[in-house]
């Protein structure tokens, strides 16, 4: 039998979300991970962990975890995979620009995935919106996926 050796761990920081897709089976009762919880786990992991991730719940409705979980990956020369996203969780474009913002001043240059589809029924405006908005402030679009 081989020994189990994860090369990544996928943070699903929160079980909040902002749509309520039939298929989804995460329950909502807006826990959070704790960014010291995390920030041991990761030390405790390294050097085995290459690289870490986002996903949810939606990842971007506790923006401060992954601005400081970034942080805390690049000290510990670690990469990134992708932050999973519905793409449609900003509330407006000045919450939309300074939460990617802060993501990309913490250093994140991993993708973005969005998981988009009939179930979950998002407004195709604002996710240009969400597109555009990472175009722009991460300049040469490599960011997406």
């Amino acid at each position: 039998m081989s020994e189990f050796n994860p090369k990544e761990i996928m943070f699903a920081a929160t079980t909040q979300c902002n749509l309520h897709c039939a298929h989804c089976f995460v329950e909502r009762q807006n826990e959070r991970i704790s960014i010291s919880k995390a920030k041991k786990l990761i030390a405790s992991a390294t050097p085995q962990i290459e690289r870490i991730g986002f996903t949810g719940g939606e990842p971007f409705l506790y923006p401060e975890f992954i601005e400081e979980i970034t942080k805390t990956a690049i000290e510990n020369d670690l990469m990134f995979d992708r932050i999973m996203t519905n793409g449609v969780w900003w509330t407006d474009k000045q919450n939309l620009r300074s939460t990617l913002q802060r993501i990309y001043d913490a250093g994140y240059d991993g993708k973005f995935g969005v998981s988009f589809d009939a179930f979950h029924n998002q407004d195709v405006n604002k996710l240009l919106t969400f597109f555009n908005a990472i175009y722009e402030i991460w300049q040469d679009g490599t960011a997406i996926e």
